[in-house]
């Protein structure tokens, strides 16, 4: 995989980014990303959570394939995950005890 663009109009952030992507283009808004689609095969979408769905929407929009990057290790703190491979079971249960509720599947909480 090949990055081929940044969006970024952070100085410090760019200055990063040009260093770790010498080859990638620079780019101050996403609408200046979206507006060259046909050089895009995938969005990947790294920004704060509030800026995810209106990036991720602007992407379909442009009709471009599009991962939104979740951080979710502050979910993960003191997580134990098994897998179980007997009779009645097989797969992963995820046991976390800053949870707040779960569906009782042993893959899904909510905090």
């Amino acid at each position: 995989m090949r990055v081929a663009a940044i969006v970024t109009s952070n100085p410090d952030r760019r200055r990063e980014a040009k260093s770790e992507h010498p080859e990638a283009r620079l780019l101050d808004t996403p609408e200046q990303l979206f507006a060259n689609r046909d050089a895009i095969d995938l969005v990947v979408i790294s920004t704060p959570n509030r800026t995810h769905v209106p990036l991720a929407l602007q992407a379909v929009d442009a009709k471009l394939p599009v991962v939104v990057d979740k951080p979710s290790l502050m979910y993960l703190d003191n997580v134990t995950v098994d897998f179980h491979d007997d009779l009645n079971r097989r797969g992963f249960s995820i046991s976390n005890p800053s949870a707040k509720s779960t569906c009782g599947c042993g893959s899904s909480f909510s905090m």
